[in-house]
């Protein structure tokens, strides 16, 4: 859980990681709708709720598409 809770801090004042960001997380992909101390909620395109432990960010490969580069994509 203290994981969890420094990587959320981390992601908090880490301003490459936004609400609208699409996150890519082994084969699970879904676009970040919240962003939460512990963990972050992201939207799958079939509507399903994926549930990412922030500490996550820190262990695992993790590819972030920005708002801004959907249309590159």
């Amino acid at each position: 859980q203290l994981k969890n809770i420094v990587a959320g801090i981390s992601l908090f004042f880490n301003k490459d990681i936004n609400v609208g960001d699409i996150l890519k997380i082994g084969e699970e992909r879904g676009t970040i709708i919240e962003l939460h101390l512990t963990h972050t909620i992201a939207l799958s395109d079939e509507g399903a709720r994926i549930i990412v432990p922030n500490q996550k960010f820190a262990e695992d490969v993790i590819a972030i598409i920005h708002k801004e580069q959907r249309n590159i994509e």
